[in-house]
């Protein structure tokens, strides 16, 4: 349907190069945001361009027969059209000065008096902070961007989701969900806006993202979506729906494809056997796979019928919106999908346990990898350090200090010098509040015993490598480090991300990187050797190992390595 008087208007970069424009014309405008040149068609122009569009084609030509057929697409509800940006908030972010002292320094020179090439301190990181019951909001001001992302942490305290059946129901309850909305998907997408729905060991989670205005009718009509898959109504409609059941085992074999497909390379396969070692939670990708194979739609009814109602609400609404926009966003949401007013600090979580590693013999796990005709070994040493304690910054800094001296030392050793093979790296880890830390390490030559042997001499010989080594360059591992995590965030998705690992992780410490990087100038050389002592000399250690089919040092698999 054409509007009585339509104002038509036409760009180009360059007017005299479109032989639709009057390269006589006037100054172009200029759109204030993006800075686009357009121009704005006369009556005359107007006129001449709806006189084509009305006129009937010939009876004959194929026009006729095509003019039948076509129409224009019905509009996208998801475009913006404001792209202004909301005013400062009044209450600032505190100065550097103002943050230190919050954290017990006197200022950035007391910092460079331990170390003299210590980082100078940004702009502290903007910090999200509570507006509701379980609503976060940040206004961000520094990237001056006309974007949001709000994400929802859906969770229930079920100790049954830590069960491989159950995780695999919520697997698929999110790929059929975010198959149902594949339309309103699309059409976000080209607006510019993304809509994304994740299982994790808690729940699902509901993350919307791009221009801010369109966000809360994008957010709508997925948590609509979401509260028909809770309905025992719209769920009998489904089921009597050969599309949607085509569509769902569709879902399923996709599923199932990729979790058979998980551990194709022995590295991923022997990362996750670590992780199911140490955390009680973690079911294997082989584990859900077998759940998904026995798993029957009508299995999936109950479960989403069941999961649903019962969803705890925690959002994080970060980007160009105030505090007041971010609760009338959330009072707009189903009545079922509301943050509940008597919310905790924590939103109910599956128990997230961490095994406590026996002081003992090493656990040992070698297993065979998926692909028969894979060369390679793969081994993850990790050495449990134990829960965080008092000072959570400075446990962090301290591993995270020590995986950054060892790891330049430990490739050289043992990729480079006694060529052990492709892969040779170290980390801190960070399991629920526990801190470990781990080598993992690949090779074609060698087996699991060989690996783990060289890999504990290298620790041992690493002791007086540490001990010898010059103070400026201790300083420059110190200062090197602090500066990573000084470095502020580039992006608002990544500023998002790291606000939603604190709560995913049932913290709310958001600006973690700064603690960590005032621990850092405070760490000694003695403190470091005191930890590795500790590592050498404990027998809180898992090792994980994955034998290729064709691995040359391992004749027999997996089975022989074990003996």
């Amino acid at each position: 349907t054409l509007a009585e008087d339509p104002e038509v208007d036409l760009s180009s970069k360059s007017p005299a190069a479109d032989p639709h424009f009057d390269p006589q014309a006037q100054t172009p405008s200029v759109e204030p945001h993006f800075k686009t040149e357009y121009w704005k068609a006369g009556p005359e122009e107007v006129s001449r361009w709806m006189g084509l569009w009305e006129s009937s084609p010939g009876e004959d030509c194929l026009a006729a027969d095509a003019a039948k057929q076509m129409r224009l697409p019905d509009r996208n509800p998801f475009l913006a059209t404001n792209f202004d940006l909301c005013p400062a908030p009044a209450q600032q972010e505190p100065s550097v000065d103002t943050w230190l002292s919050e954290h017990g320094v006197e200022s950035e020179s007391s910092l460079r008096s331990i170390h003299g090439n210590f980082p100078k301190l940004p702009r502290p990181p903007q910090r999200p902070v509570a507006v509701g019951a379980g609503t976060w909001h940040l206004q961000e001001t520094m990237l001056q961007t006309p974007r949001s992302e709000v994400w929802l942490k859906l969770s229930v305290p079920w100790p049954s989701l830590n069960l491989a059946a159950q995780q695999a129901r919520l697997a698929l309850l999110a790929r059929v969900l975010s198959d149902s909305l594949n339309e309103v998907s699309y059409l976000a997408e080209q607006a510019s806006l993304d809509l994304r729905i994740r299982d994790e060991l808690y729940g699902l989670d509901v993350r919307v993202g791009g221009f801010h205005e369109k966000l809360p009718l994008l957010l709508h009509a997925a948590l609509e979506e979401l509260k028909l898959f809770g309905s025992p109504s719209a769920w009998q409609e489904r089921l009597d729906s050969p599309r949607f059941l085509r569509r769902c085992s569709a879902q399923r074999e996709e599923l199932l494809r990729s979790l058979r497909n998980e551990y194709t390379k022995p590295g991923d396969h022997c990362a996750d056997l670590r992780r199911s070692m140490v955390m009680a939670s973690r079911t294997l990708a082989t584990e859900r796979a077998d759940a998904l194979e026995a798993l029957q739609v009508t299995d999936l009814a109950a479960f989403a019928q069941e999961l649903i109602p019962q969803l705890d609400v925690e959002v994080l609404f970060i980007g160009n919106a105030t505090s007041e926009d971010a609760r009338q966003l959330v009072a707009a949401f189903p009545a079922e999908l509301r943050p509940k007013a008597e919310a905790p600090a924590h939103v109910p979580h599956p128990p997230a346990r961490v095994v406590r590693v026996p002081v003992a013999e090493p656990l040992v796990w070698v297993a065979d990898s998926h692909d028969t005709g894979n060369r390679n070994v793969a081994v993850e040493m990790y050495w449990q350090v134990g829960p965080v304690g008092s000072n959570e910054a400075k446990d962090a800094a301290q591993v995270e200090l020590l995986a950054d001296l060892i790891a330049e030392p430990l490739f050289d050793s043992l990729r480079t010098k006694q060529q052990i093979g492709y892969v040779a790296s170290c980390g801190a880890r960070w399991t629920h509040r526990v801190q470990g830390f781990s080598v993992w390490l690949m090779s074609s030559k060698f087996g699991p015993a060989e690996i783990c042997r060289r890999a504990l001499k290298f620790l041992a010989d690493f002791q007086k490598s540490l001990e010898d080594m010059p103070e400026e360059d201790f300083a420059q591992h110190v200062c090197s480090l602090a500066a990573q995590k000084l470095e502020p965030d580039r992006t608002l998705n990544s500023i998002q991300a790291v606000a939603w690992a604190e709560l995913q992780e049932r913290n709310h410490v958001f600006d973690r990187s700064w603690r960590e990087a005032l621990a850092l100038a405070a760490l000694s050389r003695r403190e470091l050797l005191d930890l590795l002592r500790e590592l050498q000399g404990s027998k809180r250690l898992v090792v994980a190992a994955v034998v290729g089919g064709r691995a040359k040092g391992c004749p027999g698999g997996a089975a022989a390595e074990r003996q």
